[in-house]
């Protein structure tokens, strides 16, 4: 009676490409469409609800999920009908965010992207901003932080940053790096980011995820 029964999605963004020519974040009319099907999407899952079953329309984290259903895609319609992220060999449909992380546009940007469908997923969301590998400052950050609170609609955002750990220092650098910058170190190195929710070490993401990590967006914030 107390639980909650997550409806969640992926592909929204290649989904859009497919009707409309263009992705999500590339014009006004993609992203109405965007927000036209997920505004259904959030008018079905409420007929499920009933006094005892809450059922919440998510865009909560599926990487299993998005890459199994972009390889049935490929493999029943074909390459030319179908648009995915990754490889031939690894493809997969954006989840969790709405702009992937690759996607080449000002955070503020991205922003007022993600805030547009927090409200129609009650059952989970996360905007992520992908942070330059470096120190950032924290006055800006705060600035930052104030602004994401104050103009966009969002529910829940996170900062992701790239991440290498060496085992033999105990030391963690932003970045991924290939060798240690104190010891020199190559084989003691674990590199971490944000596949979705949550970190993990990279080396158990697929290739064709490592490839995308080197095209994100990272942002310093101090411009638009």
């Amino acid at each position: 009676e107390n639980a909650t029964h997550p409806i969640s999605f992926v592909g929204l963004n290649e989904t859009v490409k497919s009707l409309s020519g263009k992705y999500v974040y590339e014009d006004e009319e993609s992203l109405n469409l965007a927000q036209e099907l997920v505004s259904s999407l959030f008018r079905t899952a409420q007929k499920y609800e009933k006094p005892q079953t809450r059922v919440y329309l998510s865009m909560s984290s599926g990487p299993e999920a998005a890459e199994r259903l972009a390889e049935l895609d490929v493999e029943r319609y074909g390459w030319a009908q179908v648009h995915v992220q990754g490889t031939k060999e690894k493809p997969f449909y954006t989840d969790t965010v709405v702009a992937p992380l690759e996607a080449p546009i000002p955070w503020k940007e991205r922003l007022n992207i993600e805030g547009r469908f927090h409200k129609l997923t009650p059952g989970g969301h996360l905007a992520v901003i992908q942070l330059a590998d470096k120190e950032t400052d924290p006055n800006k950050l705060l600035l930052a932080t104030k602004q994401a609170l104050e103009t966009h609609n969002l529910g829940l955002y996170t900062y992701g940053r790239n991440l290498t750990h060496c085992n033999h220092c105990q030391k963690t650098f932003f970045g991924i790096l290939s060798k240690c910058p104190i010891c020199g170190s190559v084989n003691t190195l674990v590199c971490f980011s944000r596949v979705s929710g949550r970190y993990s070490p990279t080396s158990q993401w697929t290739m064709a995820k490592r490839l995308l990590l080197e095209k994100r967006v990272a942002y310093t914030l101090n411009s638009g």
